[in-house]
């Protein structure tokens, strides 16, 4: 079995599923992932100033060009809640960081 970082392995999936863009709205668990994109110029990510817009980007570009959509959003107190229905009917993809550490 071939072994690679969880970005790697992420990124690899989103290029084979025919992602483009990724709309997010990052936090400090996903700068690994970040990080990792450098390697992946044919993903672009798109920043969005909070989870919900980065969501609604992520679903109305799906609509708009029938094409898969990937939001990745930081997860936060009562964000996840909020944008679970959206996320649940988002014809695309979703992954949210969650940080273990303690403030």
């Amino acid at each position: 079995m071939v072994k690679m970082l969880g970005k790697h392995a992420l990124a690899q999936m989103l290029v084979a599923e025919g992602v483009e863009y990724i709309f997010g709205n990052p936090g400090t668990s996903e700068t690994p992932f970040l990080d990792g994109l450098q390697d992946y110029p044919q993903l672009r990510y798109i920043q969005a100033l909070q989870e919900g817009t980065a969501v609604g980007m992520a679903d109305g570009y799906a609509r708009a060009t029938g094409k898969p959509a990937f939001a990745n959003i930081h997860i936060a107190g009562r964000v996840g809640q909020r944008n679970q229905r959206v996320v649940q009917r988002l014809p695309g993809r979703h992954a949210a960081g969650a940080d273990r550490r303690q403030l």
